[in-house]
C-alpha cells in the first residue's frame, strides 16, 4: 500500500488547527502549545457539521467557528454538552482504520512524522 504523509511536525505550529482528509473523512490535527504531542480528532463540528480545522484554539480548548461549541482536544469531549464529543484518534488507530477503509483504492497513513 502507498503511504500518504499528513505533516511534518516542524509545518504544524503549535495552538493552531490543521486539516487532513482521510477516506474521504475530515480531521484536524492540533499540536499541543506545550509539547510536540500532536491530537487528531473528527474534523467536523457535533452541531453544524462546520469544518474544525476554521476554529480556534484557546488552551486545550478548541472551538467551533459557527457557534462556539467547545471541545478539550486532548480528549475529544464537549465542554458544555456532553455526550457531543469529537471522536479522538491514535495515531496507531488510524492507520489501522486507513487500512480498512482504503484497501480498495491502495492507500496507507502515513501519520505525522519530522519532514
Amino acid at each position: 500500500m502507498e503511504k500518504v504523509h499528513l505533516a511534518g511536525l516542524k509545518n504544524l505550529e503549535h495552538d493552531r488547527l490543521h486539516c487532513a482528509i482521510v477516506s474521504n473523512t475530515d480531521l484536524v490535527l492540533v499540536r499541543s502549545p506545550d509539547s510536540d504531542e500532536v491530537f487528531v480528532l473528527y474534523g467536523r463540528c457535533q452541531h453544524r457539521g462546520a469544518l474544525m480545522s476554521d476554529g480556534h484554539v484557546n488552551g486545550v480548548h478548541l472551538s467551533c467557528c459557527l457557534h462556539g461549541s467547545t471541545y478539550d482536544f486532548r480528549t475529544g469531549k464537549n465542554i458544555h454538552y456532553p455526550g457531543a464529543d469529537l471522536q479522538k484518534f491514535e495515531l496507531s488507530d488510524l492507520t489501522t482504520w486507513k487500512e480498512s477503509m482504503a484497501r480498495a483504492s491502495g492507500v496507507a497513513f502515513g501519520g505525522v512524522g519530522e519532514r
